[in-house]
């Protein structure tokens, strides 16, 4: 495999990471439980809340609740999501070279059984020959 193919591969996965990461972002927090109104009753957040007590400015679960009510997502996270896009791309792009690999030495190991049975019949292999 050319070097070059999982760097390109990283970039590209880190530069859809960041891109995604301010869209997907307010997603997830939903999911989790964080709302334009506050943490939803029975959510994920609303356990973390009452776990916490009260919330102190600039702390992590301050942080989500503000993305999750429209405000701006730090540039801590985009840099976050790009790292783990493009370490995802480029782990997948690994994973694939090793399956290749792989693939190329099983087709190795056949032949060598082939030319030892042709070894073997060393008649069979003069009498294919002629």
């Amino acid at each position: 495999m050319d070097p070059w193919i999982p760097l390109a591969v990283g970039a590209t996965g880190a530069i859809v990471g960041a891109v995604l990461t301010p869209v997907l972002a307010p997603a997830v927090l939903g999911v989790v439980g964080f709302s334009a109104a506050g943490p939803v009753v029975g959510s994920i957040a609303a356990g973390i809340q009452a776990g916490i007590g009260n919330v102190v400015a600039g702390s992590l679960f301050a942080v989500a609740q503000s993305v999750a009510m429209g405000g701006a997502l730090p540039a801590a996270v985009v840099v976050i999501g790009a790292g783990v896009g493009g370490a995802g791309a480029a782990a997948a792009v690994g994973a694939g070279a090793g399956v290749d690999g792989a693939d190329a030495d099983v087709d190795g190991a056949d032949a060598g059984v082939d030319d030892a049975d042709a070894g073997a019949d060393g008649a069979g292999a003069v009498a294919a020959a002629i």
